[in-house]
């Protein structure tokens, strides 16, 4: 409790000095970035693009339209509505004491009503669109179980859960991309839907837990990583326990298995495609990543490890996520068409361009030995 008043007093400091006086302008520009997290918009936009590329081999390039038009209404409900239901948390945030929110610019209300109504447009898009039934249950599933995850996430003890439920709200957006465009989930669909599950569950449950595990204590929240019994030395280092340790790799393996599924039923799809070279790199990063997982994690090893790589952690981390994050999008290009393949891969660099290539780039140049100026 000492640190959560401590962080309490921190913020309320700053809401009466350098905050005050940001409280009272006006919703700018400038708010619309993070009120909406536009960051990652793109994210949210690939899941349905892979769904519709799944099915549909020469798909024109205007029937993405809309499916792009509804993912962003999912994500602005999804991230509006978590910083609504979370507000008296953030308010404790020093990170997020200057968002929009908190900052009062945009009332919890007005808010509340922008996520809300995300929902009905994205039905009007979808009838426009001319959907059959069945993408009406899946998309309201997805913002269901957005929902549930929003409201609950770190708030009961099996959050277990509430990680998968947010996990298939996302890969969801894969199947509704399928639909909405006129076909029937094939194979390949479901395969990259189950990808993005599983993905997700490894960075929510085991990379973000463990990155946020002083916060989730200090707030007294909780996570995957805590439930699994993640806890901190007399050291100040993070103990993983051998079933936290079980449970990423079981993620990964699964990972790996998808992933190299993926360029298989591509080329089945597309009718075509040298699948050789993809399959033989798709499985080697995954056999690395594996290997890595072990090594660093090992009990044996594990506190000496760490304590040598240093910046090393943050690097591994951004590292893994890019890659895991590519994967997909490197099964599909032994198939998919140039046109498609470039918007796969511009949304995929918008990513992370803003996420965690940057993490992963400041690692390296903190790795690097430069010389030291002369004075």
């Amino acid at each position: 409790m000492r640190h959560r008043d401590i962080a309490v007093r921190g913020c309320s400091r700053i809401c009466t000095s350098e905050g005050r006086a940001v409280a009272k302008a006006r919703f700018a520009l400038s708010d619309v970035g993070p009120f909406i997290r536009a960051h990652v918009l793109s994210f949210t936009i690939l899941m349905v693009i892979y769904g519709a590329l799944s099915v549909t081999p020469r798909l024109p390039l205007e029937k993405l339209i809309v499916p792009a038009l509804v993912a962003s209404c999912f994500h602005c409900f999804a991230y509006v509505s978590n910083d609504v239901i979370d507000l008296e948390l953030d308010k404790t945030v020093p990170s997020r004491i200057l968002t929009p929110l908190v900052r009062g610019v945009i009332t919890r209300r007005a808010a509340t009503a922008f996520a809300l109504c995300q929902i009905p447009v994205s039905l009007l898009l979808t009838k426009a669109q001319g959907a059959p039934v069945l993408a009406y249950a899946v998309l309201l599933l997805g913002f269901a179980l957005m929902a549930i995850y929003n409201i609950w996430g770190k708030r009961i003890k099996v959050t277990l859960l509430t990680d998968i439920s947010q996990a298939i709200s996302w890969a969801l957006l894969t199947v509704y991309g399928a639909l909405v465009v006129g076909a029937q989930v094939n194979r390949l669909c479901f395969i990259l839907a189950l990808y993005r599950v599983v993905y997700i569950c490894f960075i929510n449950g085991v990379t973000a837990s463990l990155r946020d595990l002083a916060t989730d204590y200090t707030f007294g929240l909780n996570s995957t990583a805590i439930l699994l019994g993640a806890r901190f030395s007399d050291y100040g280092s993070i103990r993983i326990p051998m079933i936290l340790i079980i449970y990423a790799l079981l993620l990964q393996v699964a990972m790996t298995v998808l992933s190299a599924l993926i360029p298989f039923e591509a080329s089945r799809v597309y009718s075509g495609g040298s699948v050789a070279v993809v399959e033989g790199v798709v499985v080697s990063i995954n056999v690395a990543f594996v290997g890595l997982l072990l090594l660093y994690t090992a009990p044996s090893c594990a506190l000496s490890v760490r304590s040598s790589l240093g910046s090393l952690d943050v690097t591994l981390a951004s590292l893994h996520c890019i890659v895991t994050f590519l994967l997909p999008a490197v099964g599909l290009s032994v198939s998919v068409p140039v046109a498609h393949l470039v918007i796969l891969l511009g949304l995929h660099l918008a990513f992370l361009a803003t996420q965690h290539w940057f993490d992963f780039a400041r690692g390296l140049m903190q790795l690097v030995p430069w010389p030291s100026r002369k004075r």
